[in-house]
């Protein structure tokens, strides 16, 4: 027998159970699709920071390879997905950092001959990046070779960086050492340190280095240093023939702690300081008194240097530059721009030569000689009194065509 109410009580239900249905399907489909899409555009944020990332790896080792003083970057290994109320995440991705295998650097001279270009060893490393998304499946190779950094796609190859490999008559060439490996979903850190170096002056070299970028990306980036005839690439390394006489110079960077052969030294950590040609390293450098400048003007300061030379011949001085400066912050202290070379330290005489920061070499004359197996001082009278934490390097070129590059702290 019919009563009034069965109808909208069976509607009722029907409609609860429609709605749940609905509910489900709905959550369904955002599993299915929308949990992804989410994760796709997290993981595909996280492959754009990520180059961010791999720049300043790349800053960090030419740094350290330049200044002689060691830094640091960061790599974000992998990304974490938002915190769901509805739907469920996948495992978290995971990224990895290292570098590769051994390549060889190799540098030849007009007539062929190899030459002893690198401190240490010629054995090098590129650094890489890979990460294992969930959904972001076409995600770029990182990669630092050779100066450069990159995003290596299947098809294509994105760079993030210019390059530093040839600059006017300098090749610059870094050996990356030992290996290194990170695995993971934190943060990797990457601690490059500075070790040996070695700067020589060679006649039209032919420079060879392994590399995974192809002919047309080193064309173009030597392009207005090189001409594209003489960049070749074959079998994963680079080739670059360059006319007349350039510095070739070769430090040796470690990517966990001091690199083979030692660290070359941060400012005051006791390190050794890299021997220069032959048998000519750097002892010390420290801060004398205030010397006398004209009238009316600021007084000059002076900074001694000891150098020793091991070998039983003299090394003569021909060229001197400061290719780089660090001034400590201090309150009022205008800037250094420049000093004056002498040969004798106490109180400076003989002078041989003015030295702009960042400039040039210019040639020092008469030219400095280090006698052999002994000690000897020169003196830098700068225009502004140096500071204990402040720090320089000084590049000297011998009368055989090398050259010494000497990384000064002061005390």
């Amino acid at each position: 027998m019919y009563q009034e109410g069965e109808d909208s009580g069976v509607s009722t239900v029907v409609g609860a159970v429609l709605i749940l249905v609905i509910l489900l399907v709905l959550l369904s489909l955002y599993q299915v699709y929308g949990v992804p899409s989410e994760n796709r555009e997290t993981e595909f944020k996280h492959s754009q920071d990520v180059r961010g990332d791999f720049l300043d790896a790349r800053n960090a080792v030419l740094d350290a390879k330049r200044t002689g003083r060691g830094t640091s970057a960061s790599v974000r290994l992998a990304p974490q997905y938002p915190t769901r109320l509805f739907g469920i995440n996948p495992p978290p991705p995971t990224g990895t950092v290292e570098t590769t295998d051994n390549g060889t650097i190799e540098v030849r001279d007009q007539a062929n001959s190899l030459v002893d270009a690198c401190p240490v060893t010629d054995q090098t490393r590129m650094l890489e990046y890979e990460a294992a998304y969930n959904e972001y499946r076409d995600g770029p190779t990182m990669r630092y070779e050779n100066t450069v950094a990159y995003a290596d796609y299947d098809e294509a190859t994105r760079l993030l960086s210019e390059q530093k490999l040839v600059e006017g008559r300098t090749v610059n060439l870094v050996v990356l050492q030992p290996e290194f490996s990170e695995t993971g979903t934190g943060v990797a850190s990457f601690e490059p340190r500075p070790g040996g170096i070695v700067e020589r002056r060679v006649n039209s070299p032919t420079v060879t280095v392994p590399t995974e970028l192809g002919e047309d990306d080193w064309e173009g980036l030597l392009d207005g240093e090189v001409d594209a005839g003489d960049v070749d690439v074959t079998d994963g390394e680079l080739t670059v023939e360059l006319d007349g006489v350039h510095t070739v110079s070769c430090g040796v960077v470690g990517t966990r702690g001091a690199p083979p052969g030692g660290g070359r030294g941060d400012a005051g950590d006791g390190d050794v300081n890299p021997a220069g040609p032959g048998s000519v390293s750097f002892v010390g450098g420290e801060i004398l008194g205030p010397g006398g400048g004209p009238p009316g003007q600021q007084a000059s300061h002076d900074v001694r240097l000891t150098f020793e030379n091991n070998a039983d011949e003299d090394a003569t001085v021909t060229e001197a530059r400061i290719a780089f400066y660090y001034q400590s912050p201090q309150p009022a202290r205008a800037d250094i721009t420049e000093a004056d070379l002498y040969d004798s330290p106490t109180p400076p005489t003989n002078f041989r030569a003015n030295l702009v920061i960042l400039n040039p070499a210019v040639e020092v004359t008469p030219p400095v000689v280090f006698e052999g197996d002994s000690q000897t001082d020169i003196s830098l009278r700068f225009d502004v009194r140096p500071h204990q934490n402040d720090f320089f390097v000084m590049r000297l070129t011998f009368e055989d065509g090398r050259t010494g590059l000497y990384f000064v702290s002061m005390s």
